[in-house]
């Protein structure tokens, strides 16, 4: 069966799909379901291969996602085997597309790279794990700007409890992206579930005409199949914060797809998606944030700003006279002597000080060495990244001894000439 971008292969009782140009979201997903549906009315039990080896493109979490639930679905459902092919090193290898990570068997590897991955995830303790360490490691990671880690945080949970709240299925899909080139992380979450607008039917109050209406109802504030459960904030807030940090954001449920590309003004919309089923309508919610770019979560939610990871970790490192208090010893781990190390402090550091307007006490305690590369990449680049004054004014240093002092003004002595030299 040719199609936009997918070939469907037939083999004595062996299917192979082929997969051609995988970056177009919308056709990969109706083609590629569209396979599965003629190989269910073929046959009951079937062995499926998923060909990437001549792929050409990029495969984005909107993408992955899609194809990893729909595989489980049928694996879980019907009992059909799967086997993915493609080429030596490439993308698709790393993201767990035919089996999707599950928190409570790959809890430990998730806590050291989240990212890249399919992740099943089947409650509220997910959700939490999910947030919390995304959270984690992009404060490890990169350099986020004012609010954006407690805008992010903030739209991954709302929308991972809708799937549990409204789409009446067992299990939700989560994915997620860097793409430091363009400072852009991309987010996809997905379900089986009923649709949205099966879910807002449900409700007394609303009158839902069809499923783009369902779409274009589910994104304005308040609204909600029931009020006793959820207040309707979270599609509509996601939409304002997406807006607002001039990214993208789409909703594809049912039959069809709205699409906001808010940094080219444009809105674009599809129909005739396939589905499951009536009561396995799907619902996938992909959306990027310019980690570039402030976001102001208590503008974007008209007032209201939840109390989350980011909030509660500065109130913990709040000293009495309202300083934060950064304790590099327990924030390493003990590794005082990596580059690796020295970087993800510096991270750490450079996201409190863009989150907080306060000075930050950097605490040496317990501390009794340090490697020169450690103290370079930690306090020798963050005077090259923020300037010699701002470092003045915004870090203290204390309970370092001699020779760590030594250390580190040696290494910040080499840096200053740098931009001195410069």
């Amino acid at each position: 069966m040719p199609a936009r971008n997918i070939l469907l292969i037939k083999k004595a009782n062996e299917y192979t799909i082929r997969f051609d140009i995988a970056a177009n979201v919308w056709t990969t997903y109706n083609d590629f379901l569209g396979c599965l549906k003629i190989i269910e009315h073929e046959t009951a039990i079937a062995s499926v291969t998923l060909d990437f080896s001549q792929c050409r493109g990029s495969l984005y979490p909107e993408v992955t996602i899609s194809i990893a639930a729909l595989v489980d679905y049928y694996r879980d459902s019907f009992g059909w085997s799967f086997a993915c092919r493609y080429k030596k090193g490439t993308y698709i290898a790393h993201t767990n597309l035919l089996v999707p990570k599950r928190i409570g068997k790959d809890k430990n590897r998730l806590s050291h790279n989240i990212f890249d991955r399919v992740i099943r995830f089947e409650n509220a303790d997910d959700v939490a794990f999910i947030s919390r360490t995304v959270y984690r490691q992009l404060m490890d990671t990169v350099i986020c700007e004012e609010g954006v880690l407690s805008g992010l945080n903030w739209c991954i949970n709302e929308i991972m409890d809708n799937v549990f709240t409204h789409a009446n299925t067992q299990c939700g899909y989560f994915m997620a992206q860097i793409h430091n080139h363009k400072k852009l992380i991309s987010v996809s979450v997905f379900d089986l579930g009923c649709g949205l607008l099966n879910s807002l039917n449900r409700s007394e109050s609303l009158e839902v005409n069809d499923e783009m209406d369902a779409i274009e109802l589910a994104i304005q504030k308040g609204v909600t199949e029931n009020k006793q459960v959820g207040q309707g904030n979270g599609l509509y807030g996601l939409q304002r914060i997406v807006k607002d940090n001039g990214s993208h954001f789409s909703i594809l449920s049912g039959h069809c797809s709205i699409e906001y590309d808010f940094a080219a003004s444009k809105v674009l919309t599809k129909a005739k998606t396939p589905i499951l089923s009536e009561t396995k309508r799907g619902t996938r919610v992909d959306f990027t944030i310019n980690y570039s770019a402030r976001i102001d979560l208590r503008l974007a939610l008209g007032g209201y700003q939840m109390f989350e990871d980011f909030d509660k970790e500065m109130d913990d490192m709040s000293l009495d006279n309202g300083w934060l208090s950064f304790n590099v010893y327990e924030r390493s781990d003990g590794d005082l002597g990596s580059r690796q190390s020295g970087q993800k402090l510096r991270n750490e550091l450079l996201n409190f000080l863009k989150g907080s307007k306060e000075k930050v006490v950097v605490d040496f305690q317990s501390v009794s060495m340090v490697s020169s590369s450690f103290a370079d990449e930690f306090m020798g680049r963050l005077v090259k990244e923020i300037g010699f004054i701002a470092f003045n004014q915004r870090i203290l240093l204390m309970h370092a001894n001699k020779d760590v002092q030594t250390i580190i003004e040696h290494a910040i002595s080499l840096r200053m000439r740098e931009l001195f030299d410069r």
